[in-house]
């Protein structure tokens, strides 16, 4: 979406230092599974007060599978 990456420009363009780091999906599975939980419908989008079970369980998975990439990159 050109509106959305316009946007990313102007924050780019601020006084701040800006690091991008690009995460796999399969690294990632949290933002993955909270897509896909969410409807494409905004009227209908619901924020939990507390995240469910499955999320806390692939937090974890990607807590490990993060820093056991780190430590084995450097």
């Amino acid at each position: 979406n050109v509106v959305e990456i316009r946007l990313i420009h102007d924050l780019c363009l601020k006084d701040w230092r800006v690091k991008f780091k690009s995460i796999q999906r399969t690294n990632n599975k949290v933002a993955d599974r909270l897509t896909k939980m969410t409807s494409s419908d905004i009227e209908h989008f619901v924020v939990p007060e507390e995240s469910p079970h499955e999320i806390n369980t692939l937090l974890e998975e990607d807590t490990r599978s993060s820093i056991l990439k780190e430590s084995t990159s450097n």
